[in-house]
């Protein structure tokens, strides 16, 4: 094709330039780092990419770019089969503005009743926790106090026995999953759904395949920070 028909080319990173653990294991990762218009690209496959959806790209989140979160806004990756293991972690810094108020959904796989799959979410009268829960938000769930108004780092981990929650590395006691947990085939969505608007900011979100080790979860912690663990 003559160079002077070709329209819009952008030129994309392909690589990860942070040393993130379990690299084989990596599903999504979302960095954030620019603006992508209606898209954000996952940076550890060609696929699930999300489709933005009125939330505002901002310069400066945790580690370079984020997206900022106020009412109807989400991002949204549709169902694959990839995004249901029987095993797996998800991860992401977060920032609260908002602890009063209705329900708060951060970002789940699950339906509209908050049941199958898994999720992070804050309820009302407990805005202090953040929660994780895997199958249903009422059976399978641990939570954690988060602050208000600075990043956050969480990590949810189910290993297919049991569910933790990690917020800034500190581990809450496992739970047992009471039953087999069904996945759905709804889409993942980050931010708002079914009117539980996330208020706040979402950077550096990252789903394994498999469910992450303490250590791990640390150093996933610190390269997303911007800072590298000790050797």
């Amino acid at each position: 094709m003559p160079i002077h028909l070709a329209v819009g080319l952008e030129v994309y990173r392909t690589t990860i330039d942070v040393d993130l653990p379990a690299r084989e294991d990596l599903v999504v990762y979302l960095n954030f780092d620019r603006n992508g218009g209606k898209r954000a690209r996952n940076l550890a496959s060609f696929r699930h990419h999300a489709e933005v959806r009125a939330a505002k790209w901002i310069p400066n989140g945790k580690r370079n770019g984020a997206y900022e979160f106020n009412g109807d806004a989400q991002l949204v990756i549709p169902h694959h089969d990839e995004l249901c293991p029987v095993a797996y972690t998800l991860a992401a810094w977060v920032l609260p503005q908002d602890p009063a108020g209705p329900w708060r959904h951060v970002m789940s796989k699950t339906k509209a009743s908050f049941y199958g799959g898994y999720g992070f979410c804050r309820y009302p009268k407990d805005n202090a926790n953040m929660s994780f829960y895997v199958g249903d938000y009422n059976s399978a769930l641990v939570k954690q106090p988060v602050p208000k108004g600075e990043w956050v780092h969480i990590a949810g981990v189910c290993d297919g026995k049991q569910v933790q929650l990690f917020v800034n590395g500190e581990p809450s006691l496992p739970l047992a999953l009471p039953r087999k947990m069904e996945h759905t085939k709804t889409p993942f969505i980050i931010g708002g759904f079914s009117g539980y608007d996330w208020i706040g900011g979402i950077d550096e979100v990252t789903f394994f395949r498999r469910s992450l080790s303490n250590r791990e979860i640390e150093q996933l912690m610190l390269a997303t920070a911007g800072r590298q663990q000790n050797q």
